[in-house]
C-alpha cells in the first residue's frame, strides 16, 4: 500500500511522467505472471483516486 501511494505521488510531483507511468502500468497489465497483473491494477486504482481526489480539490475551491 505504501509504495503504491508513493508512485502515485511521484506522478503528482511530476518526478515521474505520467505518460511513462503508464505505459508501464500497461506493459505489466500484459504480463502472464497473475500477480504482477494484480499489482498494475492496485497500482493505477490508486494512482487513479489520488487524481480524482485533486480533482474534486481544485474544483471545489
Amino acid at each position: 500500500m505504501v509504495l503504491n501511494l508513493d508512485i502515485a505521488d511521484r506522478i503528482k510531483s511530476k518526478q515521474t511522467p505520467a505518460n511513462q507511468a503508464a505505459r508501464a502500468v500497461k506493459r505489466r497489465l500484459l504480463f502472464k505472471n497473475p500477480n504482477v497483473q494484480l499489482l498494475a491494477m492496485k497500482v493505477s486504482f490508486s494512482s487513479l483516486s489520488t487524481l480524482i481526489l485533486l480533482l474534486t480539490d481544485s474544483c471545489c475551491i
